[in-house]
C-alpha cells in the first residue's frame, strides 16, 4: 500500500520474501540516491517464527513490534482484534487540551459554547467513521 510517502508492505515472513524486500530496498536507492529512515520504519511481526524475526531485525534495523498492539499509520491506531476503552483516551485528552486553548481565545461566551458545541459533536463523528467506539467512551466525551 503506498500513500504519498508512506508504504506499507505485507510479507508472509519467509527468509525468502525479507531477501527480496532488501534487494529491492537496496535497488530503489541506488536508483533515487534515498534511504529508508530506520527511525520512522517499523517491522510488524504477526506470525513468524523467531528465526524469521532475528533475520528481519539484523538485515533492516527497524524497530519491531507485535500486530496485536496495533500499529499507527497516517495518525490512525489500526488494531486487528477490535478497540477497547484505554485506546480512546487519547480522544478524550486530545479534546480537553483544544477545549482549555480556546479560553484564551478573544471570544464571546456565545461563541465559545457554539465553537465547542460543534467540535465536540464532530469529532466522535469523525472517528466512528474509522473504527466503533465503546459506548463507555462516548458517555465521557
Amino acid at each position: 500500500m503506498l500513500f504519498v510517502d508512506d508504504v506499507l508492505i505485507f510479507l508472509n515472513g519467509s527468509i525468502g520474501e525479507l531477501k527480496n524486500v532488501k534487494n529491492t530496498i537496496a535497488l530503489f536507492r541506488s536508483v533515487t540516491d534515498m534511504i529508508v529512515n530506520c527511525n520512522k520504519s517499523t517491522l510488524i511481526e504477526a506470525v513468524c517464527s523467531q528465526c524469521e524475526i532475528n533475520f528481519a531485525i539484523q538485515r533492516f534495523q527497524f524497530s519491531l513490534l507485535r500486530l496485536e498492539d496495533g500499529l499507527i499509520y497516517l495518525g490512525y491506531k489500526l488494531k486487528p482484534l477490535g478497540y477497547k476503552i484505554a485506546d480512546w483516551t487519547w480522544l478524550i485528552s486530545k479534546m480537553e487540551k483544544r477545549l482549555n486553548t480556546w479560553y484564551y481565545k478573544y471570544l464571546s461566551r456565545a461563541s465559545r459554547l457554539i465553537l465547542i458545541k460543534v467540535v465536540l459533536e464532530a469529532t466522535p463523528v469523525y472517528w466512528m467513521s474509522l473504527a466503533l467506539i465503546p459506548l463507555d467512551i462516548l458517555s465521557r466525551i
